[in-house]
């Protein structure tokens, strides 16, 4: 039985996680860049220090409307084969160590846009805890 760490946030009413060793850092919001041409869950890209790179919002990505103020939103930047991926979340939760026994595939029950992109669920105190597949979410196909 292995332990594993998820960095854990919330995108509306729903507590999502990543794997902790895919984070790279935790930003408050700024100024993004905005592309054209792009899915419209791509709401441009950021200059980390140097690096360009792109960021997701995952309101929309789950089909959840807009907010009015962005401000108090924050972005994850994290790494996906390597490659930095900047997700644009509601706000950030905490740091939770499940054990792997107790991941579950996600039920049938999960909305259709949102299952796409979750692996595995479990339970965390009062919550259910959706692990986002990284990978899935970098395909954003349409």
């Amino acid at each position: 039985m292995k332990t594993l760490q998820f960095t854990t946030f919330h995108i509306g009413d729903d507590l999502f996680g990543v794997n902790t060793k895919q984070v790279q850092e935790i930003l408050h919001y700024q100024a993004i860049t905005p592309v054209s041409l792009v899915s419209k869950s791509v709401r441009g890209l950021l200059n980390l220090r140097g690096q360009i790179v792109t960021v997701i919002d995952l309101r929309t990505l789950f089909d959840l409307p807009a907010v009015a103020d962005e401000t108090f939103r924050m972005f994850l930047v994290a790494h996906v084969d390597d490659e930095p991926i900047c997700l644009l979340v509601d706000h950030m939760h905490t740091i939770v160590s499940v054990s792997s026994d107790h991941l579950l595939p996600p039920p049938g029950s999960v909305e259709n846009v949102t299952a796409r992109y979750v692996h595995n669920v479990c339970q965390v105190d009062e919550d259910v805890l959706l692990i986002l597949d990284l990978a899935q979410v970098l395909e954003l196909e349409e």
